[in-house]
């Protein structure tokens, strides 16, 4: 089993822990704008504040440094550290090494289905390599992701890393991306321990590696070795809208007519109905598959029979609740009233910041214990 981060599996980071992320981050890949940010410091003590209070304060700050320093360098060698015992601990199907030469061959990893395929003259004739290729199950050292990106494939790595080869090299492995077509994909890699994660878009056109996603997998074409993944930010998804009604007779002698609108994931579908069947709310069937996108939806009631009263016909759903995560699904919930039983002949419309309307109509008589529906 490869590792996910994603909206259902993987609680998101709060946004006070990414701002403390990245700000760590920052520091250490721009170290000269963290030195020039202590310097200033010092420099503007000494010209505003006392001799002795400004060389203070220029102590605690070369500490700061030095601490910061210090830091980095024990965090960088404890993740090697790590790394190693790992790498030396790990069961066959986590890694496989295979001595290549100039004839190329074929690396498998099968429960995971990770494949490096080298190619004949990739190795320089005479030589022979110990080529290795590992799927990490926990790596210490990810970069600070969106709130709505996801990290969808296995961390591959391959070794010895830096290695260097005559012509391109092929690492394929699997995706976890439902609709490939609402995804937006990028490369991240990573030279070895000491370095940092980067990225690759998938139009790139860096010439040592370059990536495709195709139909669940995904093929890195490189001429070195660094450790790979892929990461996802789904741009569409696409939800079932699902309507509810329940009608109930108020004690002044008016009606009640409560109409819930549901966003779902097909997969869930059952679940919600039988959700509100414990609440007496009559699911109005057929349900309606709609694709969405990562920005508020508003939705508005028109009821065309004015003896139907109600004051709030225009709700929003914020994006974020549209896209989990789906701890809670995002529903609305709207009221009507009326002096006596009459015919509800609605129509229920969505939009989002693509400014297209869709609609559907709910017709729901009371002698009828069916709704009828139907898209407009």
């Amino acid at each position: 089993m490869f590792i996910l981060i994603s909206d259902l599996n993987h609680k998101p980071q709060t946004h006070v822990s990414w701002i403390l992320k990245w700000v760590q981050n920052f520091c250490n890949e721009h170290w000269w704008i963290f030195c020039s940010f202590l310097v200033a410091v010092f420099a503007i003590s000494i010209c505003v504040l006392p001799a002795r209070i400004a060389i203070g304060i220029g102590i605690f700050l070369l500490l700061v440094g030095i601490i910061w320093f210090l830091h980095d360098k024990v965090t960088k060698y404890q993740t090697h550290k790590t790394n190693v015992s790992h790498y030396k601990k790990l069961p066959e199907d986590q890694l496989v090494v295979l001595n290549v030469s100039s004839e190329g061959g074929t690396l498998h990893l099968k429960d995971e289905d990770i494949k490096l395929v080298i190619p004949p003259g990739a190795i320089e004739e005479g030589k022979a390599v110990n080529i290795s290729l590992e799927n990490i199950l926990e790596e210490i050292d990810m970069p600070v992701l969106h709130p709505h990106e996801s990290i969808i494939s296995p961390i591959v790595k391959c070794g010895p890393e830096g290695t260097v080869f005559h012509k391109p090299c092929l690492l394929s492995f699997r995706h976890s991306a439902v609709n490939e077509e609402f995804w937006k994909f990028t490369l991240l890699f990573k030279e070895c321990f000491q370095d940092k994660w980067r990225q690759i878009a998938l139009e790139s056109d860096k010439k040592d590696i370059n990536f495709t996603v195709d139909n669940g997998q995904c093929c890195v074409t490189l001429n070195h070795f660094c450790s790979n993944c892929l990461l996802g930010f789904e741009e569409k998804k696409c939800l079932t809208l699902l309507t509810f009604q329940k009608r109930t007779k108020m004690s002044e002698g008016d009606y009640l007519f409560q109409l819930i609108i549901r966003l779902c994931k097909q997969e869930v579908k059952k679940e919600v109905i039988e959700e509100h069947e414990q609440y007496n709310e009559q699911c109005m069937q057929p349900s309606v598959d709609i694709l969405v996108i990562n920005k508020d939806m508003k939705i508005t009631v028109k009821v065309e029979d004015r003896k139907w009263d109600f004051q709030d016909n225009v709700k929003t759903i914020h994006a974020d609740y549209i896209w989990g995560p789906w701890g809670q699904r995002p529903h609305m919930r709207f009221e009507l009233q009326s002096k006596s039983e009459n015919l509800l002949n609605a129509t229920i419309e969505w939009s989002q910041e693509d400014n297209k309307t869709h609609s559907i109509r709910v017709i729901e008589n009371p002698e009828n214990p069916c709704s009828e529906f139907e898209k407009v």
